[in-house]
């Protein structure tokens, strides 16, 4: 009787280690499925390659100031009193190296400036249409203009 009772323990003991391999298992499943589920959706295809969705598709405003990662303006969009539209870049110490200009008669101009802010090169368009190009030095001294 006694080698039936100990057979019967270890038919119940080899069961019992069965059943906590096949729950153990189950969990995992379970826990894998459920993950697997929640990260279908991953990333959110408005968050994919870091896309917002608090982006408007329009910013209004009358005038725009790019700031670098210190604080310091680096760029302007603005309009001006008598209807120009000026945008300007700046260098890291705030000087202005491009600047374009809309008048409101229809001529505009990009002017290049030099690390002091002067501006040497400046191409620009008439009301009419008619281009100039015009190189200066630092003393603003005319080397070259066209026409």
């Amino acid at each position: 009787m006694e080698t039936d009772l100990a057979t019967r323990i270890a038919r119940l003991e080899k069961s019992n280690r069965r059943q906590r391999w096949f729950t153990l298992g189950t969990l995992v499943l379970l826990v894998t499925g459920c993950l697997a589920l929640s990260l279908r959706d991953w990333p959110p295809p408005a968050r994919a390659h870091g896309a917002n969705t608090d982006i408007p598709d329009v910013i209004r405003s009358k005038s725009f100031q790019l700031l670098d990662q210190k604080g310091k303006a680096r760029a302007w969009l603005m309009n001006g009193r008598n209807g120009a539209t000026f945008l300007s870049l700046a260098d890291t110490m705030g000087k202005a190296r491009i600047a374009m200009t809309v008048e409101p008669d229809g001529s505009s101009v990009i002017n290049l400036a030099d690390a002091q802010g002067k501006a040497r090169v400046a191409l620009g368009l008439d009301a009419g249409g008619m281009p100039s190009l015009v190189f200066t030095d630092a003393l603003d001294k005319l080397h070259w203009k066209a026409p």
